[in-house]
Formats: structure tokens, C-alpha cells, sequence
């Protein structure tokens, strides 16, 4: 019976210490699968960190991107404004040579002409002279004509 006793004592001991043993073994899962998990959470939440980072990364370079293209947009407008100045020089410069052209051949032809205006005012000058002249000798030839139709009427009998 004691025997027995100690059997059924040693059975319940057994069954107690396995049954804290199995508490222990059920905390031990509990603890490594919380382990795991927090783990996994920290894992992920660096994972997501990460992404975080390499995110912000890519808008970094892609502000950079967005930079150089401005910078690029703008030497190229700098360059067609370059451009146009140039076209819009070079069309002035020929405007202004044609015009200075036409100066040059206008003021020629007037200095050409001075010498030719000035005969032609001498010569206008001498035409008025001989113009007065002949009024002149017309007068004097009516009044002769005049005197010869007096003096014939005079003679004539009556």
C-alpha cells in the first residue's frame, strides 16, 4: 500500500511537474511566438522604414531631376532668346543700312542736281531779264506805231 501510495503520490507529482512543465513549455511557445511577432512587427516596421527612406530618396533625386530640367529649360530659353537678339540685331542692322542707303543716294542726287538748280535759277533769272527787255521793246515799238499813226493822220488832208 505504500508502495502504492507512493506510486499514486509520485503520479501526481508526475502529473503536477508535467503540468507545470507544460506551463513552462506553454510560456516558452507564448514568449518565442510573441518574439517572433514582435520581430516580425519591428521587422516590418523597419522594412517600412526603409521604404520610408528610400521614398524619400527617390523624391530627393527627383526634386534633383526636376532642377536639372528646369536648369536645362532654361539655358535652352536663354539660348533661343540669344538667338532671336541675334535675328532682331541683323534686321535692324540691314534696316538701317538700307535707310542709311537711301540717305546717301538721295543727298547724291541732290548735289548732283545743285549745279544743274543753279543754271537753271541763272538762267531763269536772265529769261525774266530778257522777258522785261522785250515788254520793253514792245512798249516802245507801240508807241512808235502810235507817233507813225498820228503823224500820217496829221498829213493826210482832210
Amino acid at each position: 500500500m505504500i508502495q502504492e501510495l507512493f506510486k499514486i503520490a509520485n503520479r501526481q507529482y508526475l502529473f503536477d511537474k508535467g503540468l507545470t512543465m507544460k506551463k513552462y513549455t506553454l510560456v516558452v511557445v507564448i514568449v518565442f511566438v510573441i518574439s517572433l511577432i514582435v520581430n516580425y512587427a519591428y521587422a516590418e516596421k523597419e522594412t517600412i522604414n526603409e521604404r520610408l527612406i528610400r521614398v524619400e530618396e527617390t523624391i530627393k533625386s527627383l526634386d534633383n531631376r526636376f532642377e536639372l530640367l528646369r536648369q536645362n529649360m532654361n539655358r535652352q530659353f536663354d539660348s533661343s532668346n540669344t538667338l532671336t537678339y541675334f535675328v532682331l540685331g541683323a534686321l535692324f542692322t540691314i534696316l538701317g543700312l538700307v535707310s542709311a542707303l537711301i540717305v546717301m543716294f538721295v543727298r547724291d542726287r541732290q548735289s548732283a542736281n545743285k549745279p544743274i538748280i543753279e543754271k537753271v535759277q541763272v538762267n531763269t533769272e536772265n529769261l525774266k531779264s530778257i522777258r522785261e527787255k522785250i515788254n520793253t521793246l514792245e512798249n516802245n515799238y507801240k508807241k512808235m506805231l502810235e507817233r507813225i499813226n498820228q503823224g500820217t493822220q496829221i498829213l493826210k488832208p482832210v
